[in-house]
């Protein structure tokens, strides 16, 4: 999603007190598109969102495991992790299956 940043769809030049909070977003904002291809832009998002499903799935493993060897850990919040990591897994397995169906189309396509 780093790509859309660079696209100026709001007047920027314009500070307002949530961008002066903000300087990394204002920073962002301005930011010049990069001369990569779309290919490598896709590439590197589908790799983020790759580590964040892996991110989420640790941090919900971490903490069942708290909860099971015994510490002071709420219940409530290892099943919102366990839940949190199962919709995200599921979002990806979405994603994965019309990737799979649009590459599929693509090929069925006479020239």
């Amino acid at each position: 999603m780093d790509f859309i940043t660079g696209l100026q769809l709001y007047n920027t030049s314009v500070k307002t007190p949530l961008l002066d909070e903000n300087p990394s977003y204002f920073s962002k904002l301005h930011k010049k598109p990069s001369n990569d291809t779309l290919v490598e832009r896709f590439d590197k998002t589908l790799e983020k969102a790759m580590q964040t499903l892996k991110d989420t799935n640790t941090a919900a493993e971490i903490e069942m495991e708290s909860y099971i060897s015994g510490k002071t850990v709420d219940p409530a919040e290892v099943m919102l992790a366990m839940e949190k990591a199962s919709m995200a897994t599921n979002l990806a397995i979405q994603i994965r299956n019309r990737v799979v169906e649009g590459y599929k189309e693509i090929n069925n396509i006479q020239v």
